[in-house]
């Protein structure tokens, strides 16, 4: 429940059915797991307290290996597909283990087979990988299969031959967002459409306005996908046109009747003048509430009028390091502190809820950076109602995972399996764990709570007896104070 039904396979269901294939999804969300992030975010401040009236969103009893087993026997499918990113890798491996003995081809795709495709393609349980996108190249396998035609040589398709030999292939080029047809949500169980929004359940679709990103940030893979299509002469980055996203919307929004929108996308904002006022007109016949990312540049404060009259209830906004140079130089973001300031005082006045985002313990960070990041977010505090910090992980594809490797934090055969509030795997010489623990639940108390605090959030820092109740206690202060009383919480009267 950390994140959206996924967008990806809403997006290939409705292709494949388009075409004549049929298909059904076996979900895992509400199985118990060893993790569970929204209750450590809860724990640490940077997500209200979940009040699950409605009862939508309850754990399921059955074993997920047997429920998958059956779900298999009964649909009877000839081909499995399982999307995956790198934190759930070995999740998905015990999946297709479990059914390996039933002989159903499958294929595995998403962001981490496509930046590490050795890895997942090794797993003997793999049949097949998808490299990049997968509408139009799964469609093709799934036509090979129909037609008893070779599996081998299809584009964005690695497979094995007899002899266990990989056959590989290149990326095909982006699928057109023109030609896609509208997400597939009916695939997925009505209550699996709930999801948690500032401490409420809320039915919620996700609806994909770009592909891609237009900036480079080192954490992210975005750049590394304009690498992978570099060759096929088309960009990975684009927009889906506006009315394509009005054809979306209307036959969602009529069918589903949603509490809440949350736009997928990267840099939600990262729309031209034109293209963002076509936009706005476009959805003041919706006026859904909505959730969105962004950065502060794309942030002017006729937008922000604007965002708040089509009931924009949450935006997300980077600051991913309070240091400019170190923003600059390590991170490959090259906004200025006072860029970020106004895009963030853009909101001031407004009963947006505006939420910081910064990542701590990048490779080679040190505490005094750290503290440099604090003290920026307290700059920003005034326009701030939610802090949210994570922490630096060493995902496929991205820049700073290779100079984690290069520079000997980890070993390259690591795989993240690991939350972004949960611990860091980089063996820094800078930063312990607990150092990082400690600052990272302490992280939105430095920004928000007055400097008379200081010192008993220093304490809180240490992760012993004294400093958990300390926290404790700290903690029902910022959120009584930031949280329970925020302007957020009040949204729908006020609307």
């Amino acid at each position: 429940m950390s994140s959206m039904v996924p967008q990806g396979i809403a997006s290939l269901s409705a292709y494949l059915k388009q075409n004549g294939i049929q298909t059904a999804v076996f979900d895992t969300t509400f199985y118990p797991t060893e993790r569970d992030e929204n209750l450590n975010k809860e724990r640490i401040g940077q997500v209200e307290k979940l009040d699950d009236t409605s009862n939508r969103i309850e754990e399921k009893n059955g074993d997920v290996l047997v429920d998958l087993r059956n779900a298999v026997t009964e649909f009877k499918p000839d081909l499995i597909a399982v999307s995956m990113v790198e934190d759930v890798f070995y999740q998905g491996i015990s999946l297709l283990k479990s059914i390996q003995d039933l002989k159903v081809p499958n294929v595995v795709g998403g962001v981490f087979p496509t930046f590490a495709p050795d890895k997942v393609i090794s797993q003997d349980c793999v049949d097949m990988l998808c490299i990049g996108e997968g509408e139009e190249a799964i469609l093709e396998l799934c036509n090979a299969l129909s037609d008893n035609q070779t599996l081998h040589g299809i584009l964005g398709i690695w497979s094995k031959n007899e002899k266990g030999d990989i056959i590989k292939t290149q990326v095909r080029k982006p699928v057109s967002m023109v030609e896609l047809p509208t997400p597939d949500y009916d695939v997925f169980s009505e209550e699996l459409l709930y999801r948690p929004m500032q401490g409420k359940v809320r039915l919620t679709l996700g609806i994909e306005t770009q592909r891609g990103c237009p900036f480079a940030c080192a954490f992210c893979n975005s750049p590394a996908q304009k690498n992978l299509y570099s060759d096929t002469g088309k960009s990975f980055y684009r927009r889906k046109p506006v009315e394509s996203v009005k054809r979306d919307l209307e036959l969602l929004a009529k069918k589903y009747k949603p509490d809440f929108i949350y736009w997928v996308a990267d840099t939600f904002l990262a729309m031209p003048e034109r293209e963002w006022d076509e936009f706005y007109e476009m959805y003041m016949d919706f006026r859904i509430p909505f959730w969105m990312n962004t950065r502060p540049e794309t942030i002017t404060r006729k937008r922000v009028e604007q965002l708040e009259i089509m009931n924009c209830m949450r935006c997300n906004i980077g600051i991913e390091h309070g240091n400019y140079r170190y923003r600059k130089d390590v991170i490959f973001r090259k906004t200025k502190d006072s860029e970020i300031l106004e895009g963030f005082k853009a909101f001031e006045g407004t009963s947006i809820t505006v939420v910081a985002n910064t990542i701590i313990g990048y490779p080679g960070e040190t505490e005094e950076l750290i503290r440099e990041s604090l003290t920026f977010n307290r700059k920003l505090a005034p326009y701030i109602d939610s802090i949210t910090a994570n922490i630096f992980a060493p995902y496929h594809g991205t820049v700073l995972r290779e100079k984690a490797v290069n520079e000997g934090y980890i070993s390259d055969d690591l795989i993240v399996e690991t939350g972004t509030t949960t611990e860091s795997l980089l063996k820094s010489p800078y930063l312990s764990n607990d150092t990082l623990k400690g600052l990272l639940r302490t992280f939105p108390l430095y920004v928000k709570l007055p400097e008379s605090y200081y010192s008993d959030i220093r304490r809180c820092e240490k992760l012993d007896d004294k400093g958990n109740a300390l926290h404790k206690e700290l903690l029902g202060i910022y959120q009584e104070k930031f949280i329970n009383k925020k302007r957020g919480n009040d949204w729908e009267d006020l609307h």
